[in-house]
């Protein structure tokens, strides 16, 4: 997914966050706390702040991200499928409040 930006409302900055790790580190926080596939990168603690510095885009990034392609998804380096990204996306969806999650 690299190489270009994601073409919604703050992709750009989803982007550089990376789809998958946005939805594991989201999953953590809300849902399971034994969750740790977005610590699979070394720049995780980067990541967090600029995912609490984006929360206006929350609620529209989970909503693209149901939509992308399982291929796509799993090209990821934290160890997860396309497929549970979207699922655990899924079950995001439904606690997101004023955009944001966190």
């Amino acid at each position: 997914m690299r190489g270009h930006n994601f073409n919604f409302n703050g992709g750009e900055f989803l982007t550089k966050i990376g789809a998958s790790w946005f939805i594991s580190y989201l999953y953590y926080l809300k849902i399971d706390k034994k969750h740790l596939n977005w610590e699979n990168t070394s720049t995780f603690k980067d990541r967090a702040v600029k995912c609490k510095r984006y929360a206006q885009f929350h609620k529209e990034w989970v909503v693209e991200i149901i939509k992308m392609s399982p291929k796509k998804l799993s090209t990821n380096r934290i160890g997860l499928s396309g497929e549970d990204v979207i699922e655990m996306a899924k079950k995001l969806l439904p606690l997101l409040v004023n955009n944001s999650v966190l």
